[in-house]
């Protein structure tokens, strides 16, 4: 059974939640927007009969399209680890440089 400290403590968080001020959203809405008719309403049926059935569908798509991002940047990986990025003499420089500093 509840304590009663326990059910005055939720009792006035529900007092002070029944007090917030909301921001008034009519305010928000556009004359055209006020003018504009409601939405047609479709059987859900319908809207599942024009769905694409031939693979090209948003997961698919999005499926590809990620698969594609993948294989690019594994081409752009491969590319990078072939390429030599530091030059031989800035290598013996830095090298040079952190011995200087070792000592």
């Amino acid at each position: 059974m509840p304590r009663l400290g326990n059910v005055l403590a939720l009792l006035g968080a529900l007092a002070l939640a029944a007090c917030a001020d909301f921001p008034d959203l009519d305010g928000t809405i556009t004359g055209q927007v006020r003018r504009a008719p409601f939405p047609e309403l479709v059987p859900i049926e319908e809207i599942l009969a024009a769905a694409p059935r031939n693979g090209q569908g948003a997961a698919e798509a999005a499926a590809r399209s990620l698969a594609g991002r993948a294989a690019r940047l594994r081409a752009r990986q491969a590319t990078i680890a072939r390429t030599e990025i530091i030059d031989d003499r800035t290598r013996r420089r830095m090298s040079a440089a952190v011995a200087r500093h070792a000592k």
